[in-house]
């Protein structure tokens, strides 16, 4: 699920990363390409160049600084209608230097790009925000048009479709900036789903696997077992037919433990192996010294298996002892009564070894485990 997020974050990095720095290069073209270019030509189509360039050059640094806000993704509301206010000023000193009859003139310059420089200010900011900005840009070079000789409607008509063009050219952008950032949020969600349903596909198939697996360990114990009872193949009164019921039913019962999540599943599953002698009235007694280390599964199977056919034939008393430490476990069986040997349920597990010690009328058992 982590790899998951991490994948759908870095998606979602990457598409607003790319529309970031589009608009970025775009408009950083358009000041250096057009603005500087038309200004350079016309230093006389302005009432003052020197406050031109002033202007020019302020515009300059809000892009520059509001390009490092936009990757670092920072958009806080202060900071950026400061620069929002700067980028507003330096359009309110260009516009005021336009010479009568220049409003619709190329060199007019600071209309047009100081409306894209508040969609680079304003690109994750509300959408009213920026219509703002662009209405207040656009009201600075209508006050020049009103304030000029001769303004008649055609004037007023050119200025309302040109500053429509314009500011539909600009929200479309950030429209588009929504978009991309909603197209994002849909790759994440597409990605985290996929991911939730991959997890659970693997979590199902771990969990048929595994009840397969306890299917078969049944089938080819118990089941033999169940079926020569049932068949009158097995007599029931028989000293070795109810010890290999009482070693079937500790497996049973060690096999529903393994599925318990406990800090210490060996000791939780010679418990459960112990409690099949404890119901016959056998005196249990389990001791552990040292610490128990974490053993996989087949191993615990491994170390329990041999032991617990001693405890299936105990009849009075049995003591079942677990030493531990971080490289070695052993897990011991002595016990009263008759018990048969235990037979291997399949291949020998690495680094387990059993050793059997029998008696007159006691019965030792040591299963070993060495990393």
């Amino acid at each position: 699920m982590v790899e998951a997020d991490r994948l759908a974050d870095v998606v979602a990095g990457r598409y607003r990363r790319g529309f970031d720095l589009a608009v970025i290069w775009l408009v950083a073209a358009w000041h250096l390409g057009n603005d500087l270019v038309t200004m350079v030509r016309s230093p006389g189509a302005y009432r003052s160049y020197p406050a031109e360039v002033l202007a020019w050059s302020l515009l300059s640094v809000v892009g520059a600084v509001a390009a490092v806000r936009l990757l670092r993704g920072r958009a806080d509301a202060s900071y950026t209608w400061l620069l929002a206010a700067a980028a507003l000023g330096a359009s309110a000193l260009a516009t005021a230097q336009v010479l009568p009859g220049g409003v619709f003139a190329a060199t007019h310059w600071a209309w047009d790009s100081t409306g894209w420089f508040g969609v680079l200010l304003l690109l994750r900011r509300p959408l009213r925000e920026l219509a703002g900005f662009v209405g207040v840009n656009s009201g600075f070079t209508l006050l020049v048009l009103l304030s000029g000789p001769g303004t008649g409607r055609v004037d007023l008509a050119r200025f309302a479709t040109a500053a429509y063009g314009t500011a539909a050219l600009q929200l479309t952008l950030a429209i588009a900036a929504w978009a991309v950032d909603s197209a994002a949020r849909q790759a994440v969600a597409a990605a985290r789903a996929g991911a939730a349903i991959r997890r659970d596909r693997q979590v199902a198939d771990d969990l048929h696997a595994r009840r397969q697996e306890r299917y078969q360990d049944l089938r080819g114990s118990a089941a033999p077992l169940l079926a020569g009872l049932a068949s009158g193949a097995l007599d029931p009164a028989e000293h070795a037919v109810r010890h290999r019921c009482a070693v079937a039913a500790c497996r049973l019962r060690r096999l529903f433990a393994e599925t318990d999540d406990v800090p210490d599943p060996l000791l939780h599953e010679l418990r459960a192996c112990a409690d099949i002698a404890d119901r016959r009235g056998v005196l249990v007694d389990l001791q552990v010294l040292g610490t128990l280390p974490a053993l996989d599964r087949p191993v615990r199977r491994a170390l329990t298996d041999a032991p617990l056919h001693v405890l299936a034939g105990a009849e009075r008393q049995a003591r079942v002892t677990l030493v531990g430490r971080v490289d070695e476990m052993a897990v011991s069986v002595l016990a009263d009564g008759t018990a048969a040997r235990p037979e291997p349920t399949g291949a020998p597990t690495r680094g387990v070894t059993v050793t059997v010690q029998e008696g007159d009328d006691v019965r030792w058992i040591e299963a070993r485990w060495h990393r």
